[in-house]
Formats: C-alpha cells, structure tokens, sequence
C-alpha cells in the first residue's frame, strides 16, 4: 500500500467544485478515470472496453476542518505490478487563494508509489481543468 495526498489550486468557487463532484450518479467520473490512466502512461490495451473502470464516489460530508470530503473508491483494472490495482480515499475541497483547493487523498494497492501519484496527479488535473473558471474557448 501506498499512501498519497496531491492538492491542486482550482481558479473555480468552492461550491462549484462540490457539484460538480455531487452529480449522481457518478458514471461521468469514469472518463475522468480513464483519461487520467491515459495521461499518466498507462498502455491502452490494459484499459479494457470503457465499462471495466469501476469507481465508487460517496456523498459529500464536512470533515473536522470545514472542508467538504467526497469519498472515492477506484479499481482501474491496470497492470498491478506498474499501475495500482484500487485507490480509496477521498476528495477534500476547501477554499483557497485563487479559489478553491482540491485534494485527493488516500492508499492505492499494487503497483508503484511514482506511477499511482502520476494517475492520480493527472485525475486532479483534468478535474481542475473542467471546472476552472478560467477556461478560454479556441479560437
């Protein structure tokens, strides 16, 4: 087991962060996943059909320091010698300076320490990216 905690300044309002990772039920989040693994390195043909990544996203709750906590679960169905073989933890969003502060916490199982913090590090990314208020259209 290996434990993790990334945090990601996200220029979005707080309360926007905790929708979007409100929304039931959770099968958006699987692109997301997959996306991240994808990011991360990991070989596509290991991903499987779309279906196999598994997540399990909890309801939000305060935690002791005011922060709003949505527990996470995530098989990923990836080689388990490189990539893990399950995340559980957590998202933890609370305000910050440029807005809003997202973490993942939690252990990951299988794999290495270096390539579980790079999927998880892309997962913060592309969520960041989704709800930042910054976002420019092309063109």
């Amino acid at each position: 087991m290996s434990e993790h905690r990334l945090e990601l300044d996200v220029c979005a309002p707080t309360a926007q962060v905790v929708a979007l990772l409100s929304v039931r039920p959770a099968t958006w989040l699987r692109s997301f996943l997959r996306l991240a693994t994808l990011e991360a390195g990991a070989n596509t043909a290991a991903l499987g059909p779309p279906g196999v990544t598994r997540c399990r996203l909890g309801p939000p709750a305060l935690d002791r320091s005011g922060a709003v906590a949505i527990p996470l679960t995530w098989w990923p169905h990836l080689d388990g010698e490189v990539h893990f073989g399950r995340f559980k933890g957590r998202f933890v969003v609370r305000p910050g300076e440029m807005g809003t502060i997202l973490a993942l916490e939690g252990e990951t199982t299988g794999g290495t320490p270096e390539r579980a913090a790079s999927v998880l590090h892309a997962l913060l990314e592309l969520l960041g990216a989704a709800v930042s208020v910054d976002q420019e259209p092309d063109g």
